[in-house]
């Protein structure tokens, strides 16, 4: 008897490890989606992609590599935390870019993905560049709005689609005891109402020393008004606007002397010396080892990085 407990070990693993090679082989094969009694394989789905998209895709991921090496390789490779506050910033200032991401949070990842990517090409671009204390204050004297905290107002902005309903949704946004939520709102009005912004929170802001959104900026916390559609009209079918103040923060002049306000002058005045971005492309392709499965790939991939064939010499 002890005799077969070896065996049968060596049967049940043999098993195990042909189950696994049958599972892989096979898996292509299984029908992800039956379409009145015809099966679309994963194999047909990654056929098709491959076909449509592979290229594409292949040559995001060699350029992606490539430039998060060099980033990593120099030390100016961006952290988690700057890349989120990036993020956050994004989204805060371009309502449609939250919507969208609110709308489908499968793309959130990507998403940081691409401004880790971008961050990493400008710190790249601007490297070897050299600025001088003269030209940080003359470029902050030049463009202040890029530099200084804007004055910022929070609060709920909705786009009434049925015009016959505004009264009646800027009667609820009033409303303060109690306060009644976003989310009460859309259920009150399916159909009628949208939330523009992050999650249903905008953010409207006001350059220092201008006159920029005065009228929301005069409201009151808390205090709600209707406002004309104005272009919302034609690009969401906006009939009116209902906004909300929650909060006002104040913004406040650059300061010289904060490292982090100096890293962003002296990057976006070294971005106005720098290279092509297709040469340090160019560079960073020359110098790495980069193998194609399929030969043709590298043709094709190299099409997506200089797509009118003008790739700049290597230095």
């Amino acid at each position: 008897m002890r005799f077969f407990k070896p065996i049968f070990g060596v049967i049940l693993f043999l098993s195990l490890i042909l189950n696994v090679i049958l599972y892989t082989k096979y898996r292509s094969r299984r029908a992800l989606i039956t379409i009145n009694g015809q099966a679309v394989t994963k194999a047909d789905m990654d056929g098709t992609l491959e076909q449509q998209y592979g290229a594409l895709y292949k040559a995001n991921i060699v350029r992606r590599l490539l430039i998060d090496q060099e980033a990593h390789q120099k030390g100016v490779a961006p952290t988690d935390q700057e890349v989120e506050e990036e993020f956050n910033k994004r989204k805060e200032a371009d309502w449609q870019y939250a919507q969208r991401l609110t709308n489908a949070p499968w793309e959130i990842d990507e998403a940081k993905a691409a401004i880790r990517e971008e961050m990493e090409q400008k710190q790249l671009l601007a490297y070897d560049i050299k600025v001088t204390d003269e030209e940080i204050k003359e470029e902050y004297a030049a463009h202040p709005v890029l530099y200084d905290e804007a004055n910022r107002a929070h609060g709920e902005l909705v786009a009434v689609l049925n015009d016959s309903r505004t009264e009646d949704i800027h009667r609820l946004m009033a409303q303060t005891q109690p306060h009644i939520t976003a989310e009460t709102i859309r259920q009150n009005f399916p159909n009628e109402v949208l939330f523009l912004g992050d999650n249903g929170k905008f953010t409207f802001f006001q350059a220092l020393g201008t006159q920029t959104n005065h009228d929301l900026f005069s409201m009151q916390s808390g205090e709600a008004r209707v406002m004309p559609a104005g272009e919302l009209q034609a690009l969401l079918g906006a009939r009116r606007l209902v906004v909300r103040l929650n909060e006002i923060i104040p913004g406040h002049r650059a300061d010289l002397n904060d490292p982090l306000v100096l890293k962003k002058i002296r990057l976006n005045v070294a971005l106005r010396r720098a290279p092509p971005a297709q040469e340090l492309l160019s560079n960073l392709l020359a110098k790495a080892k980069v193998d194609y499965d399929d030969p043709g790939d590298k043709e094709r991939v190299e099409r997506f990085f200089f797509p009118e064939g003008a790739r700049p010499a290597p230095k």
